[in-house]
């Protein structure tokens, strides 16, 4: 069966750029994460961007770098402000995000590495399959609508607002619908990427060293150490 073509560039209430053959950083995370007016903040910023053509530099390739820098200033709020809700701090499920992870590698694209924090995930992932939004759909409906069925599971003691989420909550409910998604440029690029995403939880103070931390992976070929 033919893969459907993909378009190098598509647009929901964020940008995104998937070439084609492209290496993806791609940041996920629960909804209600990030606050609203942080959200504005960030997006005013980076409606205000001038894409003009400047310093021999293509407007494609600005769009890129403001892509990357708008995406950038999301995953350091993330990472810096570990906010509510902490689903992900859960065994449970954090074991169901890291199994799907793994199931489709080799399947829906190839894994580099990931990193499971409370509220969010970082992965790279390559040699994709499907269309990247066809893939991040597909893997927030398995493991959102699984994570609910865990947390049903609470006993009666769980907070007001949990319960709320899972009473009668989809997967959409759970994650937040749209990701964050960067191109890898190069080698260079490559390893500062995954040095980022697995230090994430030692740069939190949850460990000293990031193989102590469960919920991260690393491909062996791309380690350095």
């Amino acid at each position: 069966m033919q893969k459907r073509q993909t378009p190098d560039e598509y647009r929901r209430n964020l940008p995104h750029i998937q070439p084609q053959g492209g290496v993806f950083f791609i940041t996920f995370r629960l909804y209600g994460s990030i606050p609203v007016s942080e959200i504005e903040n960030i997006s005013n910023i980076y409606k205000n961007t001038n894409t003009t053509d400047i310093l021999g530099k293509s407007v494609k390739r600005l769009k890129q770098e403001q892509q990357e820098d708008y995406f950038l200033a999301f995953d350091e709020y993330l990472d810096n402000n570990l906010n509510a809700p902490y689903y992900l701090s859960k065994p449970e499920i954090a074991q169901l995000v890291s199994d799907s992870l793994h199931f489709r590698d080799g399947r829906d694209y190839k894994l580099v590495c990931f990193c499971i924090m409370s509220n969010h995930v970082h992965m790279i992932i390559y040699n994709l399959q499907k269309p990247l939004d066809r893939i991040m759909k597909e893997l927030k409906s398995f493991t959102g609508n699984g994570a609910l069925k865990i947390l049903r599971n609470v006993d009666n003691a769980a907070p007001a607002a949990l319960n709320n989420l899972v009473a009668g909550a989809t997967s959409s409910r759970f994650w937040q619908p749209e990701s964050f998604d960067r191109i890898v440029r190069d080698r260079n690029d490559m390893a500062n990427k995954i040095s980022y995403i697995l230090n994430n939880p030692v740069k939190a103070g949850f460990v000293n060293y990031w193989k102590k931390w469960k919920w991260s992976y690393c491909r062996p070929e791309f380690l350095n150490d």
